[in-house]
């Protein structure tokens, strides 16, 4: 899931921050809500859902907010 750091984890419905944390990263990250855009990371590949827009990314090479985005299937992740 964690391409750059070549960590893989099993989604368990959190946001992709939280997620990243759990499984031992740092991501740089701000406000935690979607507003600061601090957290900004590129989507290699896979989809993901925006938690407070409900907005669906589907494409490749896509910067998203982690801290708002949760997987839908399996994410690859610039992290």
């Amino acid at each position: 899931m964690f391409a750059d750091s070549d960590i893989d984890v099993v989604d368990d419905g959190r946001s992709l921050l939280e997620q990243a944390e759990s499984a031992g990263l740092t991501p740089e990250n701000g406000c935690r809500m979607g507003i600061c855009h601090t957290c900004t990371r590129r989507k290699v590949s896979g989809t993901v859902r925006n938690l407070t827009t409900g907005a669906v990314s589907t494409g490749p090479d896509e910067n998203i907010q982690i801290c708002v985005s949760v997987p839908v299937g399996d994410v690859d992740l610039a992290l």
